[in-house]
């Protein structure tokens, strides 16, 4: 052994530590427990569930966000939560669920913040930046300008701009005016 040679690596077992990049735009959505100088941080973090497969099965774990790291990474612009989960080499009651071991890859999902009074719609529904296409009473179709509170690879979710019970036209169509009167069918769809 010479000095500065690695012996060995040294792991807690009473908790894990899993470090989760978030965007800033993922940061509007997510209730981070930051602290400020001074501040004793008693304030509890979100929920976490961490799921991973192994051996061909999906396990997994449950923790909670417990303090955000003090940079922004200077490359990828992302700030790191730090997620814990605690007792992560006892089993959790499935005798086949493996330990939360350092070096596995998880997908976290972090329990956001609650929001009311909005529409989630599929992603199909957005044209253009900001509009839906909305069917009125008499079956003409109204381009209607929306505000998006946010819009993921599925869906979006509209914070404002439109009416309960109102149809959303969701199918493709080629040559769309405003005013242009169309036709639903029972199955929902619009011709």
């Amino acid at each position: 052994v010479t000095t500065g040679s690695v012996l060995a690596s040294i792991y807690a077992v009473d908790y894990a530590e899993i470090r989760l990049p978030l965007t800033s735009n993922d940061l509007a959505y997510v209730d981070l427990p930051l602290h400020y100088k001074g501040d004793r941080g008693n304030r509890e973090g979100p929920l976490v569930t961490l799921k991973a497969k192994f051996a061909g099965k999906e396990h997994v774990w449950t923790g909670r966000i417990t303090r955000t790291e003090g940079e922004i990474d200077p490359k990828s612009r992302m700030i790191h939560a730090v997620a814990q989960v605690r007792n992560p080499y006892a089993s959790g009651g499935d005798a086949e669920r493996p330990p939360l071991a350092v070096g596995m890859y998880v997908e976290a999902e972090i329990t956001g913040k609650t929001v009311s009074d909005v529409a989630v719609l599929p992603r199909l529904a957005l044209r253009g930046n900001d509009q839906v296409l909305v069917v009125d009473s008499e079956n003409r179709i109204r381009l209607r300008t929306v505000t998006l509170l946010r819009k993921t690879d599925t869906t979006i979710i509209v914070a404002a701009g439109l009416t309960e019970n109102e149809i959303i036209c969701l199918s493709l169509l080629e040559a769309v005016s405003d005013g242009m009167r169309v036709r639903t069918t029972d199955t929902g769809d619009i011709s």
